[in-house]
């Protein structure tokens, strides 16, 4: 009788690793094709249209292609952060520039702004979304990602 696999024995004390999900964003990505940023610190009051409102203030109407605030369903609020794609890594350098430590009246803490590490560009977000329950159409189109083309969504 052949014996079972050493992963499925009870006193095996064997680590088992398990793949590890790929992510999305590429292993030598240069730094100045990076696009893809996170704001943190995004007020749990706000939604996608303030978020999007804030962005086209500071005039980056037509550098986004991409924009999404994560909120809770049933609560509607912001889970705190937001993920933006630029048209290319000098308007994402840009918009790091003006909306890092900005703190509008009654926020408690200033935006800070940093890289996606987990996915950079248009088409890794849309594959990223593409299934996700997000996109269900049962879940409001407010808590969706929009994608913009030249400012228009």
């Amino acid at each position: 009788m052949k014996p079972p696999p050493a992963a499925l024995l009870a006193t095996d004390r064997k680590r088992i690793e398990v793949p590890k999900k790929k992510k999305m964003m590429p292993p030598r990505c240069r730094q100045n094709e990076l696009s893809t940023l996170v704001v943190r610190n995004v007020p749990e009051s706000w939604g996608l249209h303030d978020f999007i409102s804030l962005l086209w203030w500071k005039g980056f109407a037509k550098d986004i292609t991409f924009v999404y605030v994560p909120t809770h369903y049933s609560s509607e609020l912001a889970l705190g952060y937001a993920i933006v794609d630029t048209i290319n890594h000098t308007s994402g350098e840009d918009l790091m520039y003006q909306i890092r430590g900005l703190q509008l009246p009654d926020q408690k803490k200033p935006f800070e702004v940093e890289w996606c590490h987990d996915y950079q560009g248009l088409h890794n977000l849309v594959e990223r979304f593409r299934n996700n329950n997000v996109m269900h159409p049962s879940i409001k189109e407010a808590h969706k990602p929009v994608i913009f083309d030249r400012g228009m969504p």
